[in-house]
This record gives structure tokens, sequence and C-alpha cells, in this order.
């Protein structure tokens, strides 16, 4: 089997948030530098938490992973509860800092499009991987690849409607966010399930 089809969900998990978190700070840094001194200062005060609950979730990220590949699937349970709590920390972080400069959707925009470019890169990595599929097991293989494919397309399309909503609050961006995660998340389980019976 090739080395693409090796992805750890720990991996998977912690990169799809990583990415998610830096396209967010990113846009509340560019969001801040334009807004008003006094808004700008209520931000100022609230980012670093936000970059050092990023930092530490990037140091334990690459701890864990180290972890994981020498401990197993034991060593992945508590690398991945001590992750979330990191990023609890961003998310409270950003969202007082998104509630002051009043940009929850630019934030939401970032987010969306970090999450849909991170799911593009798994499945053209499974994409690859399946070439090396056993011809008896290739269906199955691609029935769940087809299915991770269909659930970041309705991601993306989920995303598009919520964009276009005028008036949604930071907690529908929130829930949409969180809810097309978990479904590619499922999703990538599947395709993980059928390459591990190869």
């Amino acid at each position: 089997m090739t080395q693409t089809s090796s992805i750890h969900p720990l991996v998977l998990w912690s990169k799809n948030r990583l990415d998610e978190m830096e396209a967010a700070l990113l846009e509340v840094e560019k969001d801040s530098s334009k807004a008003k001194e006094d808004i700008k200062a209520a931000v100022a005060a609230t980012l670093p938490k936000a970059k050092q609950s990023l930092n530490d979730f990037k140091a334990r990220m690459q701890a864990n992973i180290q972890e994981v590949e020498k401990k197993g699937e034991v060593a992945s349970k508590s690398a991945k509860q001590e992750m979330q709590q990191d990023w609890k920390k961003f998310e409270e972080a950003m969202s007082a800092a998104v509630a002051r400069l009043n940009s929850c959707q630019k934030e939401f925009e970032a987010r969306a499009d970090a999450q849909l470019k991170s799911w593009q890169e798994t499945i053209q990595k499974y994409n690859k991987a399946a070439a090396g599929v056993a011809a008896d097991q290739k269906e199955s293989f691609n029935a769940a690849l087809k299915r991770m494919q269909d659930k970041a397309q309705e991601g993306k399309q989920h995303f598009a409607e919520i964009r276009q909503a005028v008036s949604n609050s930071p907690e529908a961006y929130r829930v949409a966010l969180k809810k097309c995660r978990e479904a590619f998340e499922e999703a990538y389980e599947s395709v993980k399930s059928k390459l591990a019976k190869v």
C-alpha cells in the first residue's frame, strides 16, 4: 500500500483544525488593522490568547503525533483531548475578538475556505491511494471515497448557503462549521476503515 494511505486520524483532525485556526487568526488580524483605535485595542488584548492557544496546539500536535507513532491508539485519545483544550481556548479568544470587530462572516469565510482546502488535499491523497487498492476491494474503497467527496461537496454547498444568508449570527456560523467538520470526519473514517481492510 502507498504511504498516502496511512494518514492517521489524529493527523487529519489536527491538521484540519490548525489550518482553520491559522486562517481565522489571519483574517481577524487583517480586520483589526482596519478598525478604530478603541476596537483595535480591545482586539489586541484578546489576540495574544488566541496566538498562544494556536502555538500550544501546534506544539502539542507535533509532540502528540510522534507519541502516537510510538505508542499507538492509546496515546491518540489523550493527545486529542489535550489538543481539544487548546482548540477550546482558541475558540473562546477568537469569539471575543470577532465580537469586538463585528466580523463573524469574514472569519467564517476564512475558516470555511480553510476547511474546504484541507478536505480537497485529503481527497487527493486518497485518490492516489486508490491506485494501490486490490481489485476485489476497489469497489468498496471507491464507494467510501465517493462518500467523502460527496460530504465535501455538501459542505461546500452548505457554506455557500450560509454565506448568502443576510443575518447569520456568530452561533449559526459556528454550528455550520462544526456540522460540516463532523460530516467530513465521519466520511474520512469510512474511507480509512475500508483502506485498513485492504
